[in-house]
């Protein structure tokens, strides 16, 4: 009995965007009956902002940038890339909860739009954090321009097609759909099929549009 209540007392707190990392099932327990959006999302739009900054800062040395022979205020750079990566990512979190939603409709699946917006939401911090350890790569070696250095990218520089492919299949970007797949499973009730079924087409999706400019005339 007493286990029983330590459990409960347990699955009864706040899920946490820490937890994630090391604990995501027992954060999306506690997501079945307290799902808080607004804190969190504020924590990840300060870490949007984070990377914005650190992005926009890499971008100070771009090489298309100097190309334009164009001078812009470092910052005017860093703040528009601050501004655009929050306003981006919320707008990101936003959208593919949506497109969850209508899957789930499909997949007669009745889960609140409000639930999968947070369930993406806090299995989104992987990713991000995944992408600012990046980009303090980056900024060690001295880079141009992004590379993802966790990926499979830094294999294929000399093919840029299979190089802008390769940036896919990052260890952190694998390890976001894992959560997120546990997240649609434990906190949604979407069966375990389904799950791998919608974050296959959503992978393929996202890596597609992603690979685009690879194959732009002048890339």
């Amino acid at each position: 009995m007493e286990t029983k209540v330590e459990v409960n007392q347990e699955i009864m707190k706040k899920p946490s965007l820490s937890g994630m990392i090391f604990s995501p099932v027992v954060q999306f327990e506690r997501m079945k009956t307290n799902a808080p959006i607004g804190l969190p999302l504020f924590y990840m739009t300060v870490l949007f902002a984070i990377a914005g900054g650190i992005g926009g800062y890499i971008g100070l040395n771009s090489s298309a940038l100097k190309d334009l022979d164009i001078h812009v205020p470092a910052a005017v750079t860093i703040g528009t890339a601050v501004i655009g990566s929050m306003f981006s990512g919320v707008i990101g979190f936003l959208l593919t909860a949506l497109f969850y939603k209508i899957c789930m409709i499909l997949m007669g699946n009745d889960t609140k739009y409000k639930k999968l917006f947070a369930i993406i939401m806090y299995a989104s911090v992987i990713s991000v954090i995944g992408g600012i350890i990046n980009e303090i790569i980056n900024l060690a070696v001295g880079a141009d321009k992004i590379t993802s250095f966790t990926s499979l990218a830094p294999l294929v520089t000399g093919n840029k097609t299979l190089n802008a492919i390769a940036q896919n299949f990052d260890v952190f970007r694998i390890w976001y759909y894992v959560v997120l797949g546990i997240g649609l499973h434990v906190a949604a009730g979407l069966s375990k099929n389904k799950v791998v079924v919608l974050l296959v087409i959503l992978f393929v999706i996202v890596a597609g549009i992603s690979s685009l400019g690879a194959f732009l005339p002048g890339q």
